[in-house]
C-alpha cells in the first residue's frame, strides 16, 4: 500500500466489515465483496472496495432516516430499473469492483 497508513487501512476495513454485518451479509459474502480476507495487509483493490462500501453506507444514511431502511435496503428486493428486481446485495456479491461502483454511483445519484 503506497502512501496509505496501514493502521488507517485496517480501521477502514473494520468499518467496512461492520457495515457489511449490519447489512446482513454472511461471512462468505463479506469475503467476496471485499475481494478476500487474508488477515494481513489491505491491498489497494481492497481499499477501493472499502471506499465504495462506506460511500454506499453514507448514501443510504442520506437517503433514509429510518435505521431499518438504512441497514435493510441492501437486502430488499428493488424493482427500480437499475436493480431489475434484485437486491443491492445480489448486485455487489458478484465480487466485481465494477458492480460496487455501479451501486455506489446509482445511490449517490439518489442523494441529489
Amino acid at each position: 500500500m503506497t502512501n496509505i497508513d496501514p493502521s488507517k487501512a485496517i480501521k477502514g476495513l473494520k468499518a467496512a466489515l461492520k457495515t457489511l454485518e449490519l447489512w446482513g451479509c454472511s461471512d462468505s459474502q463479506k469475503e467476496v465483496i471485499l475481494g478476500g480476507l487474508t488477515g494481513g495487509e489491505v491491498s489497494s483493490e481492497q481499499l477501493v472496495r472499502i471506499s465504495y462500501i462506506l460511500n454506499i453506507h453514507c448514501c443510504l444514511k442520506t437517503i433514509f432516516k429510518n435505521p431499518q431502511n438504512i441497514y435493510g435496503f441492501m437486502s430488499m428486493k428493488n424493482n427500480n430499473s437499475f436493480f431489475e428486481g434484485r437486491t443491492a446485495l445480489n448486485v455487489i456479491e458478484s465480487g466485481r469492483v465494477e458492480d460496487l461502483e455501479r451501486v455506489a454511483k446509482h445511490l449517490d445519484g439518489m442523494t441529489l
